[in-house]
């Protein structure tokens, strides 16, 4: 897992690109939160339920190869309270840190003086591939959870709100846009085939902004 170093660098770095004021509050699960103490109950009344509902926007922290939030049935239920029921608005940044830096994927672009999509598209690149290769493999069935109780709530929360489907659809396109580039110009298809997909459909939406919340959709047909 990340070390707390890495972690306060990420928060540090998200602070600059977004903005913050010296008042803005930030809630962090793991400080927040005795997660071995507390009664979860019903997933609508856990903490981190209430947590993400009532924020508007997840800094997700990634770390080096992808573990934990990648295979955490608690992460999924906070990826899809972010990425899937979040709604229009709600910003959903990913970070992790790779050679020594912090590395990026941001929701739309970030700060004042980045005014043109290439200036987010040259951040994108730089995003490890072995965490995006990791993430296009991703399923909710896979996830696990310490408690299996916890694990099948969340299963079934998950399904019965928006369906395992498109939370697995949501994320592998969240990270995927950060390497379609690279993909469309060398006509590989290999990250395609590596997450299943058989076929790309990129639907662009009154923006020219590849990768703004809403500007792409990305449909693969399962092969």
């Amino acid at each position: 897992s990340h070390s707390l170093l890495q972690t306060y660098k990420a928060l540090v770095q998200h602070a600059r690109d977004r903005g913050y004021g010296e008042d803005e509050p930030i809630w962090i699960c793991a400080f927040a939160i005795r997660q071995h103490a507390v009664e979860l109950g019903a997933i609508e009344d856990s903490p981190f339920f209430k947590a993400l509902k009532a924020t508007a926007m997840t800094l997700i922290i990634v770390a080096a190869e992808g573990e934990g939030v990648l295979d955490r049935s608690w992460c999924a239920l906070e990826m899809n309270l972010a990425m899937v029921e979040g709604g229009a608005g709600y910003l959903t940044d990913i970070y992790t840190h790779h050679k020594r830096k912090v590395q990026r994927l941001t929701d739309g672009l970030i700060a004042a003086n980045e005014n043109h999509a290439s200036k987010k598209a040259g951040r994108d690149k730089k995003f490890p591939f072995a965490i995006i290769e990791r993430a296009l493999k991703f399923a909710l069935a896979d996830t696990k959870a310490a408690v299996q109780l916890d694990r099948d709530n969340i299963l079934q929360y998950v399904q019965q709100a928006a369906g395992a489907e498109l939370l697995d659809a949501t994320v592998r396109a969240r990270y995927f846009v950060a390497a379609l580039e690279a993909v469309v110009k060398a006509h590989n298809g290999a990250a395609l085939m590596a997450a299943g997909f058989a076929s790309l459909t990129i639907l662009v939406l009154n923006s020219n902004t590849i990768g703004d919340k809403g500007a792409v959709g990305l449909e693969g047909a399962r092969g």
